[in-house]
């Protein structure tokens, strides 16, 4: 029932959505010239189906038809398609000889139509968020991974849990949910106590909406809430591992009588159309952005000594090291006392110039040239540091998966993550995009990276 509401809530936003850009044009006639002019409004009937497209898909590009998002993260990705928008709009024009349809008129209708469409989401949001989104959870989680969840959860409103413990103590889990207002029901060694007959009673007896299983949950115990909760009808949000990741879009097979899952290797470099692009865009962009980075070097020169360009080892394909180039945006020697150390949010090292180049990621710029020369791509997982990467290695199993992929300029963990998500939960995002990646994905994370830059968030 669920699905099937959440379904029709996405065709009454798409409708919606192509009602108020066709409306902001109209109005925006109106506006302009008093009417519909003979001389200009035959040049929106000619593009305004292909408008209405682009919106739809601009809006599912940036997840704005996805149920369970909090109202910021919607509002920032509205901003930022609507921005793609404009020049989508104008692009389609110039494409389709629509010359007679003023820019004047995109400026004003776009603008009308971030208006309306804010409003019109924010209803569609709160009705969403309120009536047709899993009110009662049961987590079954260690004690990191379910303060994680809770804190995602409860940027949409309060949430009624029940949590299960499989590591910690019951004080520790009472201790964790008390102050969230939740009930608390804590199990200590949960893969012995909790199989069977007593799992299925207390799944009846909390009658969850939805289940949610963390990566730190035995396997034992993970296929027993599984089958259970696809008996009695309950949805399950499983985070995944690193094997879970392997096994994703595996192909079935028949040797003989006999059903096996196929599992394609990971990665397998870059592929030729993938490097032509990265060429295309990497050169494109040092053409038309020179004189940005010029202003760039200069503000770096006058606001501190120090050289404008920094350059670290990173690890990138097969685990082959490279030298990464970025503009400067921290104080010389910063790390001479300390060693490696991973920058944090309002890193004092930062220089006042450098804290708005690692805002709005500029920083990054020099390192289409790194692109050019074949040792990163526009979209990939970001390279780590070898004394980091060491490190990750020993802790995250599967964390050498990375290796496989060419790393990135941006990634999945940039657009989705957060400068306080985990390494392990990074991860999962980087060995997704290895095991999904294509031409698509990667213009969505562009795109998103742009959500990103506005909101000075990420990883």
């Amino acid at each position: 029932m669920q699905s099937l509401i959440r379904r029709w809530l996405v065709l009454v936003e798409m409708a919606g959505d192509a009602l108020i850009v066709n409306a902001a044009f109209l109005a925006a006639f109106w506006l302009r010239f008093g009417g519909f002019p003979e001389e200009n409004f035959p040049s929106f009937q000619k593009v305004y189906p292909y408008i209405t497209i682009s919106v739809i898909a601009v809006y599912a590009i940036y997840d704005l038809y996805a149920v369970d998002s909090s109202w910021s993260n919607r509002f920032y990705s509205l901003f930022t398609s609507n921005l793609v928008l404009l020049f989508v709009g104008i692009a389609v024009s110039f494409v389709l000889r629509g010359f007679a349809l003023p820019r004047t008129i995109f400026a004003m209708a776009f603008a009308l139509q971030a208006v309306l469409s804010t409003g019109w989401r924010y209803l569609t949001w709160v009705w969403a968020s309120r009536a047709h989104r899993p009110h009662r959870l049961l987590i079954v989680a260690g004690e990191a991974e379910t303060r994680h969840y809770l804190e995602a959860l409860e940027l949409n409103g309060p949430v009624e849990s029940v949590v299960m413990s499989p590591r910690e103590a019951d004080n520790a889990a009472t201790a964790l949910i008390g102050p969230m207002n939740s009930r608390a029901f804590a199990v200590s060694d949960a893969s012995r106590a909790l199989t069977g007959d007593p799992l299925a009673e207390l799944i009846r007896q909390v009658s969850p909406d939805q289940i949610i299983i963390g990566s730190d949950v035995d396997a034992e115990l993970r296929r027993d809430l599984v089958i259970l909760a696809a008996s009695q009808g309950v949805t399950v949000a499983l985070a995944p591992d690193s094997y879970d990741l392997l096994v994703l879009g595996a192909k079935t097979m028949l040797v003989g009588d006999n059903l096996f899952f196929e599992i394609q290797a990971m990665g397998g470099g870059q592929s030729l159309l993938k490097r032509v692009i990265d060429l295309v865009v990497a050169m494109s962009g040092l053409i038309l952005l020179w004189p940005v980075m010029l202003l760039i070097a200069l503000a770096i020169k006058l606001d501190s000594p120090g050289p404008v360009f920094y350059t670290q080892i990173r690890v990138g394909l097969a685990g082959k090291e490279f030298r990464l180039y970025k503009f400067r945006s921290m104080v010389q020697h910063a790390e001479k006392n300390t060693g490696p150390t991973l920058s944090t949010k309002g890193d004092p090292r930062q220089t006042r110039v450098g804290r708005i180049l690692r805002a709005t990621r500029l920083d990054e710029l020099p390192q289409l040239v790194n692109v050019i020369k074949g040792e990163m791509s526009i979209v990939g997982p970001r390279p780590e540091r070898p004394s980091f990467a060491a490190r990750f290695e020993h802790d995250i199993p599967g964390y050498r998966f990375r290796y496989t992929v060419v790393p990135g300029l941006t990634g999945p963990a940039q657009v989705y993550g957060h400068y306080s998500t985990p390494a392990r939960e990074k991860l999962r995002f980087d060995l997704l995009y290895a095991r999904t990646r294509t031409r698509i994905n990667d213009l969505k994370i562009i795109l998103l990276t742009l959500k990103t830059i506005m909101k000075r968030e990420g990883s």
